[in-house]
């Protein structure tokens, strides 16, 4: 006679180490961007945080399929569990190429860096106010 159900403690055990890593990604991420005077929104957005966060979650829903009474809530947790692990890898892949504090870029990103660089490129100045004209000489 057994009194204690194993599989049972071991299911919660993991739904809590997932959430528990994901709220450690989260107060590290926040202490991180405190420190060096970055935006948390920003921070979020880095591998630094989103590996680790991921994996938590990864973990939550493997519980969860574990501990699934129905087939079609199994299955939905187990999708939710690979789109977190595809997520872990992306991250983990371009933070081993650029860095754990490198945010990862996108069309939208690399379109704005573009037209950045184009506006003052082309117009040979930056904004008003900026001591353009001192530095050549002409002011």
């Amino acid at each position: 006679m057994d009194l204690i159900d194993w599989p049972f403690v071991a299911r919660n055990a993991l739904w809590i180490l997932g959430l528990s890593i994901a709220l450690a990604a989260w107060s590290y991420t926040s202490w991180w961007a405190a420190g060096r005077r970055v935006r948390t929104r920003r921070a979020l957005g880095l591998p630094l945080f989103q590996i680790p966060f991921s994996a938590g979650l990864t973990i939550f829903s493997a519980s969860l399929a574990w501990g699934a009474t129905r087939w079609w809530e199994r299955v939905l947790w187990i999708l939710l569990g690979l789109a977190f692990v595809w997520q872990t890898v992306v991250h983990w892949r371009w933070a081993a190429t650029r860095g754990w504090d490198a945010p990862p870029e996108t069309e939208k990103s690399k379109a704005m860096g573009e037209q950045e660089n184009g506006g003052t490129d082309e117009q040979g100045g930056g904004e008003a106010g900026d001591g353009g004209s001192d530095e050549q000489g002409n002011g």
